[in-house]
């Protein structure tokens, strides 16, 4: 079992055992919670989340919308909050992303109190909900510092981050995960610096929906594309490649050599 101290460093709980409580922190008025942004799965909020030791940490804060996109990754596409069987799968999509070596923000699963009424259980219970708690990372108090997908490459970023993302992504396919334009995140004013995967809906989504990860070569073609259009040239492109293969794992690799010889 996890140790207060690797929870608070990790963000690894799968539950609140550890938690005392999550509060969100507001704006001059305490009627607005500070939002840093909001997607098809839920928002993220700046938090600060306050351990049992009696210590507290700002975190962001990611709520998962009942009626979201998380109802197109169920089988029966039935609206609802998360459930515990999906909460260890987004938990399993992560441990599977941080043990391949995927650059990306320290986080968790946690369950909360939720203190609405109308999502409270019967007799007036309180119920609990699951969260994504992640390491401010990139983000201020007001806006965050990340911008931009994979459909966004700037003219500014360098040969050297775009060498690196290649890795990154390889790493993701070599978790048994699809590449998702959304999961790659740049820095404003700061496009020399390496990009992070900090939003791995897509990835969790196509787990939970299906129960198994694509085969190696869905995830082959789906990387060739991706570091395709990544690139500026052919001489980079083939750079882009040896990368990709160098880090692939030994299957990856086999489909990855056997559709590049198809392709030159």
């Amino acid at each position: 079992m996890a140790t207060k101290h690797s929870a608070r460093e990790n963000f690894g709980l799968r539950t609140s055992a550890q938690v005392k409580r999550i509060s969100l922190i507001t704006g001059k008025s305490v009627a607005y919670l500070v939002k840093l942004g909001s997607g098809n799965y839920g928002e993220v909020y700046l938090a600060r989340i306050h351990w049992e030791d009696g210590t507290s940490r700002r975190v962001a804060v990611k709520t998962f919308k009942p009626n979201g996109w998380i109802t197109h990754t169920r089988h029966s596409a039935k609206p609802g909050p998360m459930t515990d069987s999906e909460a260890h799968v987004y938990q399993q999509t992560i441990d599977r992303l941080r043990k391949a070596g995927v650059r990306m923000p320290k986080m968790g699963m946690y369950k909360v109190p939720v203190s609405d009424k109308s999502l409270m259980g019967a007799r007036g219970l309180i119920a609990e909900k699951w969260v994504l708690v992640s390491e401010l990372y990139g983000s201020t108090g007001k806006k965050s510092k990340l911008k931009g997908d994979l459909s966004y490459f700037p003219k500014e970023i360098t040969p050297e981050v775009r060498l690196d993302l290649a890795d990154q992504l390889t790493r993701i396919a070599n978790a048994g995960f699809l590449i998702s334009n959304d999961c790659v995140k740049f820095f404003k004013k700061q496009l020399d610096r390496k990009a992070i995967i900090a939003d791995i809906d897509a990835q969790f989504g196509w787990l939970n929906k299906y129960g198994h990860h694509p085969t190696n070569e869905v995830l082959a073609r789906t990387l060739v594309d991706v570091l395709h259009r990544l690139s500026k040239t052919n001489e980079e492109t083939l750079k882009l490649f040896d990368v990709a293969i160098s880090k692939a794992r030994p299957d990856l690799k086999e489909e990855l050599e056997k559709l590049l010889s198809k392709t030159f």
